[in-house]
């Protein structure tokens, strides 16, 4: 076994006095690693017999019919469609499952209880119950044959943002690790902590185990679907800064910002292919390589946005990459950087070219020796890589068309001194990227990060970890205006609430109670007067689902406040005659022919409780109603044969005002991030989209499910918007989102659709920057017709916070000022402000800043 460090054999391999392959071939030797090599699978149980030909060939179909199916509803690429991930792995929802459900019935020919859906939760495991049920049917698909998953799930297919996946088994391989990291740290493999004995690596079983390594630095290496290992060097805990250097920077060159920024970051430093212990790849371009990167994070468990700094060439990756992966992405940091390379020294070899830069600077022969220690790729290989991007004389790959549309917040830094890159570049850059910051220091050049290291990490801690004030915009002093746009909206917009058509909630109050009396008596509860019951036995002799036991509440409500039945205690008590109770048939035709304008909601009140006997016992599943085969047109058509008489408009208009107020105090600074939750059928975002589609606003529209942010992709209106998926209710960071990131979070009746409005709330506020601004257009009063339709959406009744809310989702204005002030927020303001309006306003709008 030959005793070379892994130095001396870069060393050898530079000097072309040992190929690359004998030097790699002999650092396995040393280390005892695999030769890149398919990894082993484990043991398959032995095929049973061997099913018909017609049997094998309908699975087949069955598959394929599945994963075509995912793919049209869900807008999954079918190359990234596992056929053993869980359903949830692809966004699906109960709208989603609703759809899928109908689209499966109707291609099988044969029906299924929705619920299946749970209990065989994968695509192969739902294929084998298929195919019990399926003799005698004709399977019919069409479209393109599904793709086999062949790898890794970002491996395939487009470059739309992924969700994070966790880490795959032995996808890391432990090289090194040890507390500081001196340079001998980085010529010796066979120093491994991970290993008892000292000889070499040791496979990681997940991405958890990096956090029981006892080490601060940590070398790996990081399998790729392509079959590539990547080095990589982590270091620290926190939010993840991720450094990709240029084309033949190892992390010893970097290892001012490796000490520097671990204390309170998760610092990631990702070789080029043919870096290092990187090995080397077919494909050298930026899409590959971005590719590559953002798979190498999936396998390193990453599943927050992260901080990218690109060094050099690393710039174009980091351009690249937020570009396609924008939401894996906070922040963006280039230094040193460039869009396109141009080789300004075409006499001078690279070596010398690097020494230039150094003696450019006072004192910058001092890193000399990081430089040769970190430079680690041999000759051959950085050949090709200056082939690859210097196709012709002075003629470059160039990302200058690319990064005006990097979506995130950009910090450019570059020496006025360099000798290794046209400082034009930078400047360039600097114009090209909307709201980039852009620090040009004077006596410092390329290798700044290593010269420099003090002045960039200032710069770099105060882009990363202090956001300014969001345009230093105070709710409190602009207050007047606020109110002002308040009473222009309310004139300009003139809309008549419900109290506005005299004698309309009255009679919708009756007709709510006669409704639920229909459906009660339907499932053949005696309503005869004296008759005495127990809701808990109701619960059970109307079989209604776990979810909806509120719903029957609101009912039993109903019928005591209108006087129908007596409530003691538990116990309910029938007081009025059949006879008594207005049949809600006539009551129905009145209404229609009263309120002729109120067509769309009457329509569908009676269409949602004519269903409730089936949905609330499970036959049919409750949302199916609400949105008939995943559908929500049968909801749009409601709304269009309504007149406006909610004041939702007025409030989302001021919203746009006060966003307006924004914008023109950021002017110069950096682009404004916009999050909308909840986004739905997009009633808020239209009001908006004029400032959404401009250049220095960034507008993320989020719900918790696919089936809208499909359906919002799809709207060639929402051009401008970038989508995402996110449940409120959970932890933001889990779900790929990056904390104190957001000037403004924004939504439109959604908070009070969860558990807990004041964990909501603080989730929310995570995500803000300080001073950030948080906007919600909420329901503030409790409607009947409202609860009876709305109360066969799940989360309408999943509230649990019941020191706020008790017998509805729905709070009052004071109760929304209180929980903003428990939550954390200051500035507080609620319209409409005043008592009398407060009394009467179907909505309100809060307005809060982060404390």
């Amino acid at each position: 076994m030959s005793t070379y460090s892994r130095m001396q054999l870069l060393k050898l391999v530079e000097n072309q006095q040992m190929s690359p392959e004998e030097a790699l071939k002999i650092i396995r030797e040393n280390s005892q690693l695999p030769a890149s090599k398919p990894q082993p699978q484990p043991p398959q149980e032995e095929p049973r017999q061997a099913a018909s030909a017609d049997r094998q060939d309908l699975a087949g179909q069955l598959n394929k019919l599945l994963v075509e199916g995912v793919a049209t509803l869900l807008k999954v690429p079918a190359g990234k469609i596992h056929p053993d991930a869980d359903w949830k792995s692809f966004g699906f929802d109960s709208i989603s499952f609703t759809a899928f459900h109908s689209y499966l019935v109707e291609k099988l020919g044969f029906s299924f209880p929705l619920d299946v859906f749970f209990e065989y939760s994968t695509i192969n495991m739902l294929s084998g119950f298929l195919l019990t049920q399926s003799a005698g049917a004709d399977i019919s698909f069409s479209g393109e044959p599904a793709v086999q998953h062949t790898g890794h799930l970002l491996s395939q297919g487009s470059n739309e943002p992924e969700k994070f996946k966790d880490a795959s088994q032995h996808s890391l391989w432990l090289v090194n690790s040890a507390d500081r990291f001196f340079l001998d740290f980085w010529s010796r493999l066979t120093e491994s902590s991970g290993d008892t004995a000292g000889t070499g690596y040791r496979p990681l079983l997940s991405a958890a185990e990096l956090d029981k390594v006892p080490h601060k630095y940590i070398q790996l290496l990081v399998n790729t679907s392509s079959g590539q290992k990547m080095e990589v060097v982590v270091s620290g805990r926190g939010k993840p800064l991720v450094i990709v250097g240029g084309v033949g920077m190892a992390s010893p060159m970097i290892l001012h910002q490796l000490d520097y920024f671990s204390s309170r970051c998760r610092v990631i430093s990702i070789h080029n292919p043919g870096c290092g212990l990187s090995e080397d790849i077919d494909n050298y371009s930026l899409e590959h390589r971005v590719k590559v990167i953002a798979e190498v994070l999936d396998n390193l468990g990453v599943s927050e946005a992260v901080d990218f700094v690109g060094i050099s060439w690393g710039g174009l990756v980091g351009q690249t990459f937020s570009v396609e992966y924008p939401e894996r992405v906070s922040s963006l940091i280039l230094v040193s950087s460039i869009y396109e390379i141009v080789n300004e020294n075409p006499q001078m070899n690279a070596d010398a070219a690097m020494k230039k830069d150094l003696e450019a600077v006072e004192h910058g022969l001092d890193s000399l020796e990081l430089m040769e220690y970190g430079k680690s790729i041999n000759k051959q290989i950085f050949t090709k890589y200056m082939e690859y991007y210097l196709p012709g004389n002075n003629k470059s790959y160039s990302t200058i068309q690319l990064i005006g549309r990097i979506p995130v917040p950009v910090l450019i830094v570059y020496g006025k001194n360099d000798t290794i890159i046209n400082t034009r570049q930078s400047k360039e850059m600097a114009a090209a990227i909307p709201g980039a910051r852009c620090i040009e220091m004077e006596d410092a050049a390329h290798f700044l990060f290593m010269t420099h290291h003090e002045q960039l990490h200032r710069a770099m801690e105060e882009f990363i970890f202090r956001p300014e004030a969001a345009r230093h915009f105070s709710l409190r002093d602009s207050y007047a205006q606020i109110l002002d746009a308040e009473q222009l909206r309310r004139s300009e917009l003139d809309i008549r609430g419900i109290e506005g058509h005299e004698g309309l909630e009255e009679r919708l109050n009756e007709l709510c109670m006669s409704y639920a009396y229909r459906y009660i008596r339907q499932c053949g509860i005696d309503t005869t007067p004296g008759a005495i019951h127990n809701r808990t036995d109701w619960v059970k002799q109307l079989k209604i689902l776990p979810g909806y036991t509120k719903l029957l509440d609101c009912m039993i409500d109903m019928l005591a406040e209108d006087g129908v039945v007596k409530l003691l205690n538990s116990r309910v008590k029938f007081i009025k005659a059949e006879a008594e109770i207005p049949e809600p048939g006539q009551l129905y035709e009145a209404c229609l022919q009263d309120f002729p304008e109120f067509k769309g909601m009457l329509q569908f009140l009676d269409y949602c409780t004519g269903n409730y006997k089936d949905a609330l016992s499970g036959v049919i599943p409750p949302v199916s109603v609400l949105f008939p085969k995943g559908s929500s047109d049968a909801l749009e058509r409601s709304n269009r044969d309504t007149v406006e008489h909610g004041r939702e408009r007025v409030y989302a208009r001021v919203v746009h005002d006060i966003l307006s107020l924004l914008i023109s105090r950021g002017e110069g600074g950096g682009p404004l991030n916009i999050l909308e939750i909840g986004g739905g059928t997009g009633l808020l975002t239209r009001q908006l989209l004029d400032l959404a589609d401009l250049p220095n606003v960034n507008y993320y529209f989020t719900d918790i499910g696919e089936y809208f942010i499909n359906k919002a992709k799809d709207n060639p209106e929402f051009t401008s918007l970038r989508f995402k998926t996110f449940d409120i209710s959970k932890n933001p960071a889990e779900q790929g989102l990056a904390l104190n990131s957001f000037d403004v979070v924004l939504g439109l009746n959604v908070v009070h659709a969860t558990k807990d409005i004041g964990g909501t709330l603080a989730n929310l506020r995570q995500l803000l920057v300080p001073g950030g601004q948080m906007m919600l257009i909420e329901a503030c009063k409790r409607l009947r017709w409202v609860d009876m339709v709305w109360g066969l959406a799940e989360g309408w009744w999943m509230f649990e916070d019941r020191s706020l809310r008790d017998k509805s989702p729905i709070i009052d204005p004071y109760a929304w000022e209180k929980v903003f002030v428990d939550s954390g927020y200051q500035d507080i303001h609620v319209f409409p402000g005043d008592d009398e309006r407060r009394f009467i306003a179907d909505c309100v709008l809060v307005a809060a800043h982060k404390r």
